[in-house]
């Protein structure tokens, strides 16, 4: 009796583990990837999901002017202001010089040192402000 009580309570217990097993393989077979924060970014949360709008930007946003348009940068993340006083959170463009990079690790891809954050390659570069970051390579 107590060893089927114990063999139910494992049995229970595994149930959702070979569930998630489960939903792994189907999100595999569309190509499609589990968001998770990778360790490389000391656990911090990810950034924000693109296209999503923000009432207010985050304390020590830079403004940014790139191919003739004005752009926002804090924290890792780039803004676009929309017409109805909302902020869009976008996809960085190549060439976007930012003024700082948050928790970047140095890389050598193709014998040049870049700079990796979120997917993104920086190259240090000298402006007349000091040393920026220039995106050069989307991964």
């Amino acid at each position: 009796m107590k060893a089927k009580v114990i063999f139910l309570l494992v049995a229970v217990l595994a149930l959702p583990i070979g569930m998630q097993a489960q939903n792994w393989k189907k999100n595999k077979n569309k190509n499609r990837q589990p968001v998770t924060v990778e360790k490389r970014y000391n656990n911090r949360a990810p950034a924000h999901r693109y296209e999503r709008t923000v009432t207010v930007l985050p304390h020590g946003y830079r403004q940014i002017r790139h191919n003739n348009g004005v752009y926002y940068y804090a924290q890792g993340n780039y803004y676009r202001a929309l017409p109805n006083r909302y902020y869009e959170v976008i996809r960085p463009q190549i060439g976007m010089i930012i003024p700082d990079l948050p928790h970047y690790r140095k890389v050598i891809y193709k014998g040049r040192a870049y700079y990796a954050y979120q997917d993104y390659l920086y190259s240090r570069v000298r402006t007349p402000g000091g040393i920026s970051f220039r995106l050069d390579i989307r991964l």
